[in-house]
């Protein structure tokens, strides 16, 4: 269930682990996580996306994180009062 559930953040992990194991080549995944979106039905806050990680990495069974990845949370709240045009090409 988790290999097709997770297929795409293991899909990440093993292209990293290809590029720094096999391929000799210092690489680093950065996943991008977003918090505040409210627009979004998903982990809203840090400690919720830590949660979450916490899950697929135990349904991958990942011990640990691995070393060549690094998160990123992205407070989004700070830009939702900016007037910006919606695109029209994404609406």
């Amino acid at each position: 269930m988790a290999s097709k559930q997770f297929y795409q953040y293991g899909n990440r992990l093993a292209h990293g682990r290809f590029l720094n194991t096999i391929n000799s080549v210092t690489a680093k995944v950065v996943f991008v996580y977003f918090v505040g979106d409210s627009d979004v039905h998903g982990p809203g806050t840090r400690d919720e996306w830590e949660s979450a990680i916490t899950t697929v990495h135990a349904a991958l069974g990942l011990p640990t994180r691995p070393s060549f990845v690094v998160d990123a949370f992205i407070d989004v709240r700070p830009y939702r009062s900016l007037d910006l045009e919606p695109d029209p090409v994404l609406h």
